[in-house]
């Protein structure tokens, strides 16, 4: 996950479908503000149902081989057809070019996903790493183009046509760029060694739990008086503000913290041993800031790298994987103290020198 390589290919994804989704939403909109009738929708979903097939045989014929060409024809073909719209906007309901954009749109979507699975079979992952790795992906791509919808939607409602075109238009061709400059999208061969270590520093492990559970006690805590006042209890009107303004300063400086510690406690386990399959400490960063469920994400990739490490320790002991998946998910404070504590007794273990991992 700190390959340029692997971000290139996951942004150009993420542009892609941006411009994708932005367009399938806005269609309806785009329609009624042209007086085109909905029967003109049949045909975009028609070309859609036809674009997984059209996919399913560029992704046979062309992957995993020449997974970057596969990706970037759909996103080339839509993005001539949005150039034509942009110059004449008349174009916007002539039924074979909407057709010929449902096409692209599904088979991208299908596309996307096999060029992600097909890059990281090329590398040398582990079960856990190639579901970590393709799940990034998948949970931004859930996720991010939705800005693109809802921005494409009301410039269509509010019948700003042309600027829709050349949002769509601006999107695809930077999915060109990402997608066709570079190296090939491949991860075959080793990961390079992100190797950031930073000084070692003993932390409590209950420490960082009270500090990540701080948050959900201040905010229990204000939900709580708010309840009571909904009920008809007398509160202070001044005690439910500085509540409410103290659950927001702890959850701030909690968050802070925590990036904080994300960082160095990856530098730090860079420091014990070099690995490739530890994340950098601004990459984890970024991650955890930046990705949803990255926090998440990046928890069970260090915990994979600490779990090898201290089983490599007889005088350790090991790090539990399924209840630091478990706490991850439920209460993930608390995998973050397993985390911490495992680091702990990686550094004052006596045995042998930490292998690299």
């Amino acid at each position: 996950m700190s390959t340029s390589r692997y971000w290139g290919l996951v942004l150009g994804v993420l542009l892609g479908a941006m411009a994708m989704r932005g367009l399938y939403a806005s269609v309806p909109m785009v329609l009624t503000k042209t007086g085109a009738g909905y029967e003109a929708m049949g045909f975009v979903s028609s070309g859609s149902m036809l674009g997984w097939v059209v996919g399913g045989m560029v992704a046979m014929l062309l992957m995993p081989g020449r997974a970057k060409l596969a990706l970037i024809l759909p996103v080339a073909v839509f993005a001539a057809v949005m150039a034509g719209i942009a110059a004449l906007p008349v174009l916007w309901t002539w039924i074979p070019l909407l057709f010929l954009l449902g096409v692209c749109s599904s088979a991208f979507a299908l596309l996307s996903i096999a060029a992600v699975a097909s890059t990281l079979l090329g590398a040398r992952l582990s079960k856990t790493d190639f579901l970590l790795v393709l799940s990034l992906p998948l949970l931004l791509l859930g996720i991010v183009p939705e800005i693109a919808v809802m921005a494409s939607v009301w410039t269509a409602a509010a019948g700003y046509l042309s600027p829709l075109a050349y949002g769509l238009l601006a999107c695809a061709a930077l999915a060109l760029l990402v997608l066709g400059v570079g190296k090939p999208h491949t991860l075959a061969g080793d990961a390079p060694v992100r190797h950031k270590p930073l000084t070692y520093h003993h932390r409590s492990p209950l420490l960082i739990a009270l500090i990540g559970l701080a948050p959900l006690c201040f905010a229990g805590l204000y939900q709580g008086t708010y309840m009571a006042v909904m009920r008809g209890e007398h509160v202070e009107a001044l005690t439910l503000l500085v509540l409410q303004i103290l659950a927001i300063l702890v959850s701030l400086l909690a968050a802070v913290y925590l990036l904080y510690w994300l960082y160095r406690i990856h530098g730090e386990a860079a420091g014990q041993a070099p690995s490739r399959q530890l994340v950098s400490p601004r990459a984890a960063l970024f991650i955890a800031w930046l990705v949803p469920l990255g926090y998440f994400l990046v928890i069970i990739a260090l915990g994979r790298v600490l779990r090898e490490r201290t089983l490599a320790q007889p005088a350790t002991a090991p790090l539990s994987g399924r209840w630091l998946a478990f706490w991850a998910i439920v209460v993930p404070p608390v995998a973050m103290a397993m985390l911490q504590g495992a680091v702990n007794r990686l550094e004052h273990a006596t045995p042998e020198p930490h292998a690299a991992v």
